[in-house]
């Protein structure tokens, strides 16, 4: 008989994740207030195709529903040496202190009194080391799943890890961006419901962080509140349908409440339908092949175009959210995105199989799986820069490994 954590376990596969993220995705289309016009039905279709082949590479990967696949087992545990521990406490305490500089630095230059908004634009001009702190600052992810899924003994780095989560949270949110947040949420949900079940989090650790969280949501909406280009007297969207605003939905709209409630199920539902009418805009004629979707490559090979140069080729995917499948589709085409989404599931599927070999497959289950719930809002490896979150948490992996402090007892 299975345990009632192994059955929790079994449901955290990637397909289980999509299947998540899709279901979502239609409960709030179907309760939110607006009614999309979806013109193009072919774009649906294709976006269902790819799915398919999604859910096809993981199963080519003999990933199903029955594996169990439990964490506490102590033959599988991570134990993390003291030096190991010192590595990740500096690497936690440069964290914060380079928080704090950012954030004073942000406060004084970037908004300087300004009122609560988008400054991304501004942000852009930042010096260089800003921008690299904001880079580095998603190591502190990886530095949480490491802690969770091993055997750590100092309180302080426990204390630091769990911390260090609402780094990249925090600033990111000061120019106004909100899917670090919910990119980070998800992770945290993630680590927790499946690392080891033996640790348990203090109640005043857990008091905490339910009011960082707390706090933290209370700005993301009150950035709704001054922010979005929805409410009930507004119908015009950046995308070439018509809306209609269901009845019962007129009376909230009217409310104080109305616009930020609008602008929220406008956030996280009008990606499919505006994907659908921009479909046959998506310039192809110039595969790009990988440097739009992974933009870091530009960072490290300058033989691929920037990613910069490839946004300012297709302003209509400027300021507007559509599924993972578009960023495929102009990096390698109709007929390309089909066959390296089933690769993308193969991978995801073959990282899930080997994360009880594999420290770097257990480290990057998260992320994929935030991956998979989000694939119908987003680009997967743009939401939330989830792709310098795994770039720095590979990256950790590949330290720990040559100091040969992070083992796997066998």
């Amino acid at each position: 008989m299975w345990k009632k954590d192994e059955i929790q376990l079994i449901k955290f596969t990637p397909q289980h994740f999509l299947t998540y993220g899709i279901l979502i995705y239609l409960f709030l289309y179907i309760i939110g207030p607006y009614s999309f016009e979806i013109r193009n039905w072919t774009a649906i279709v294709y976006l269902v195709i790819a799915y398919v082949m999604w859910y096809l590479g993981i199963k080519c990967a003999c990933v199903t529903g029955r594996q169990v696949h439990i964490d506490t087992e102590k033959d599988q545990e991570w134990k993390i040496s003291d030096f190991s521990e010192y590595i990740l406490v500096i690497i936690e305490g440069l964290n914060f202190a380079a928080a704090v500089v950012y954030g004073m630095y942000f406060l004084i230059h970037i908004i300087a009194g300004q009122s609560m908004g988008d400054f991304r634009n501004l942000a852009s001009g930042m010096p260089f080391i800003f921008k690299l702190i904001q880079a580095e600052s998603c190591i502190t992810i990886a530095v949480y799943i490491i802690v969770s899924y091993g055997q750590v003994h100092c309180k302080l780095l426990k204390l630091m890890s769990k911390a260090g989560l609402f780094i990249p949270v925090m600033i990111t949110m000061l120019s106004g961006a909100r899917w670090t947040l919910f990119v980070v949420l998800i992770i945290f949900g993630i680590v927790e419901k499946t690392c080891v079940k033996d640790r348990k989090t203090s109640k005043f650790i857990k008091f905490l962080l339910c009011i960082a969280i707390g706090i933290l949501l209370g700005i993301c909406f009150l950035l709704f509140m001054v922010r979005g280009v929805s409410s009930t007297y507004t119908t015009i969207m950046p995308y070439y349908g018509e809306i209609e605003v269901k009845a019962i939905w007129q009376i909230i709209g009217n409310s104080p409440l109305g616009k930020p409630i609008y602008n929220i199920f406008y956030y996280f539902t009008h990606s499919v339908p505006y994907y659908a009418q921009i479909f046959e805009q998506i310039d192809m004629s110039e595969p790009h092949f990988g440097a739009y979707m992974f933009r870091v490559i530009g960072f490290f090979f300058s033989g691929f175009p920037a990613y910069n140069t490839i946004v300012k080729e297709i302003p209509c995917l400027v300021g507007s959210y559509t599924p993972f499948v578009t960023g495929y589709m102009r990096d390698f085409g109709l007929f390309g995105t089909l066959i390296v989404t089933f690769f993308t599931g193969l991978v995801m599927g073959k990282l899930y199989k080997y994360k009880r070999r594999s420290r770097v497959a257990l480290v990057l289950q998260p992320y994929m799986l935030t991956m998979c719930v989000l694939s119908p809002l987003y680009y997967i490896w743009h939401v939330g820069s989830i792709d310098f979150m795994i770039v720095t948490a590979i990256a950790l992996c590949a330290i720990l490994q040559i100091t040969n402090k992070i083992y796997i007892r066998k």
